[in-house]
């Protein structure tokens, strides 16, 4: 940070060159110390650089000189003292969110001086040039691990920023992939040389009364390969590991850039978009570094250098993860590495745009299960958002096992019931067990005398909990439990237990809820928490021919009023399949067009203070012996505080 005496020599050194009777402080950073001279000639700008970069006063002067139409004038430097005295541009600051055809004006403007930078390189030898070699011992010095602060003086390093962590995780996964990242140096240095801003972005760049963009704050700069300084303009880009895709608008961008530096005559036009990927890796790595000059020994180093260094890194990790897709042999190391520092969320990315199956393809080597399931989970939160698809989830029974991976497929579960009314759960329940519950079903008959008709030949019967049935395997799913406990809050209990049997022919249900609403008519959109929720678990297999259940997705909140609602969604459900809905959602059973019957298994979990007199006029809706209650579990005979208890 330049010290509180400087602005004095500073200014009495600027006098010297260029006379003013007002100074006002624009800007002080760790990277120097702006003021804005205003004097009877108009006015300028004077910064002090700190003296590890005082050298970038001369380097400014020289690039100043060469573009001069694009960037602002320098009237005087002092290349010991890190003093730079340049002209008021007078251009107007850009949004820090540009526009695309910003961007491209931008990006056609900086290849055209980078074309002039090209051809004249010996006029700028103040300026740094940039080395493959160079650059990954500085990276290898900035990730070091050590004690924040070690040594009064030293430089910083990624540690003193983000703590030992994060600089940890960078620096193994860095290594992981070291041998395509070395590669993309390599590419990088093929490129064409040129002078590169080294801090492109929009707050560096102005537009001027004629509409010309002009280039200021070149403290950063080096002679490097073209496309270096992208990352910062553009993002880290890291679908460009990929190559310049025509689906992904930074790539486009590039792609752009690509073409207006050949037609500048900078290079050939395969060549350049062949290269310009390598050089966003590059120049992540550069801007990475760029750091280590700033020891975070005060708040506001800290504060300004913190959240660039989190985003420089996140976008280096997610480099890391897509080189991986072509490294075997990184790819197990960097989902343990992402995986054990709890970054799964860096291949999200990758779930999104490959589909979960894909990516758990691509990872083909062992790895923990914690990042892939939930690459694979986001995958279908985001796929539940299609306007046909039934929300669904697939947590297998390691998943299940481990309460780490259970917490976040509940968190999962929850967003998608809450904002959708509704989720299919794939495997969720023991095929072998469904087999028995069906064999055991059809040995009990049930009479029509009982059942509570629900449409054309299908019919609600009870169902006394005992045999395959009284098991917490179907009644109290580990997932299922902590869905319920977050819907419907801790004390919430199962309020019926039912066999609904669409027989064969059976056809279409009418649309409905199972339930009316609690507080009469309630406005479309309204948001209320649920009451009860309603699971299903069909006996057999559903498809198109056996039927299954249409949902109206995001129906819940609709007031229970059919008028307006669009088209339902539907899945096929395999044996140990099952359906979660609100009880306030409409849906309907559909026809059964097979040769038998089709058995659901109903339960319905609901608030304490909740009781259903709408549906069990005829029958008690939850049964069960007192032998078969000495059954469950004690951990679980508070879901059952509303049992009906039966003769054996």
């Amino acid at each position: 940070m330049v010290g509180p005496d400087e602005p004095d020599a500073a200014l009495a050194w600027a006098a010297t060159h260029q006379t003013f009777d007002h100074a006002a402080l624009i800007r002080r950073s760790p990277w120097g110390l702006t003021l804005k001279l205003q004097g009877p000639l108009g006015s300028c700008f004077l910064k002090c650089l700190p003296a590890s970069q005082a050298g970038a006063a001369a380097a400014t002067a020289a690039i100043a000189g060469l573009l001069d139409d694009a960037a602002s004038g320098v009237i005087a430097f002092d290349a010991h003292r890190g003093y730079l005295l340049s002209t008021d541009h007078g251009g107007d600051p850009l949004p820090p969110r540009l526009p695309i055809d910003e961007l491209r004006a931008i990006l056609r403007t900086y290849a055209r001086l980078q074309a002039r930078a090209a051809g004249a390189l010996d006029r700028l030898a103040p300026v740094p040039r940039w080395s493959p070699g160079d650059l990954w011992h500085r990276v290898d010095r900035f990730l070091e691990c050590r004690s924040p602060r070690a040594t009064a003086g030293d430089e910083a390093r990624l540690t003193d920023f983000l703590g030992p962590r994060r600089a940890a995780l960078v620096a193994d996964t860095l290594a992981a992939v070291r041998d395509r990242a070395q590669e993309l140096l390599d590419r990088a240095a093929g490129l064409p040389f040129s002078v590169e801003h080294g801090d492109l972005h929009s707050r560096n760049v102005a537009v001027l009364p004629d509409g010309r963009r002009v280039f200021h704050d070149w403290d950063n700069a080096l002679i490097g390969p073209v496309g270096l300084s992208l990352s910062s303009l553009l993002g880290a880009c890291a679908p460009l590991a990929e190559g310049l895709r025509p689906d992904d608008e930074p790539g486009r961008l590039a792609d752009f850039y690509a073409g207006c530096l050949a037609a500048e005559g900078v290079g050939e036009l395969a060549a350049l978009r062949a290269g310009l990927p390598a050089a966003v890796f590059a120049g992540l790595l550069v801007r990475l570094v760029a750091y280590a000059p700033y020891r975070p020994d005060d708040d506001a180093t800290r504060d300004l250098c913190e959240p660039d260094l989190a985003a420089i890194t996140d976008g280096l990790l997610a480099w890391c993860a897509r080189l991986s897709l072509s490294c075997r042999s990184a790819r197990g190391p960097i989902i343990a590495r992402l995986g054990a520092h709890q970054r799964e969320d860096l291949l999200l990315d990758l779930a999104r745009e490959r589909g979960g199956d894909a990516l758990l393809g691509a990872f083909d080597t062992p790895a923990p299960v914690t990042a892939l399931a939930v690459a694979r989970w986001a995958q279908a939160e985001a796929a539940a958002r299609a306007p046909g698809t039934v929300p669904a989830l697939a947590v297998d029974a390691a998943a299940r096992q481990d309460p780490a991976l259970l917490a976040i497929a509940a968190d999962v579960g929850q967003a998608m019931l809450a904002d959708h009314g509704c989720l299919a759960l794939e495997d969720a329940f023991p095929a072998g067990l469904l087999a028995a519950c069906l064999v055991h079903q059809s040995a009990t008959p049930t009479g029509s005398d009982e059942g509570l008709p629900v449409g054309d030949q299908r019919s609600m019967h009870p169902l006394p909990l005992a045999g395959p049935f009284n098991t917490p395997a179907l009644y109290a799913q580990p997932l299922i439990l902590r869905l319920m406990s977050a819907l419907l809050g801790p004390d919430f209990l199962i309020g019926s237990i039912t066999l609904v049997v669409a027989r064969a022919g059976a056809g279409s249900q009418h649309l409905h809820a199972d339930h009316p609403p609690l507080f009469g008519h309630t406005p479309a959109g309204a948001w209320l928490p649920p009451h009860a929720v309603t699971l299903l678990i069909p006996l057999v297999a559903t498809d198109e021919q056996v039927g299954g259940t249409e949902l109206f997705k995001g129906s819940h909140r609709g007031g229970g009023d059919p008028a307006g609602v669009q088209t339902g969604q539907t899945r096929p459900l395999g044996l140990g399949g099952g359906l979660l809905f609100d009880y306030r959602l409409l849906h309907r059973g559909l026809a059964n067009r097979s040769g038998r019957d089709r058995p659901v298994l109903s339960i319905v979990y609901q608030r304490s203070w909740f009781r259903d007199a709408v549906n069990f006029s005829r029958f008690p809706p939850l049964q069960m012996s007192l032998d078969e209650l000495k059954r469950v579990p004690e951990s679980l005979t508070g879901l059952f505080r509303q049992v009906h208890l039966t003769h054996s």
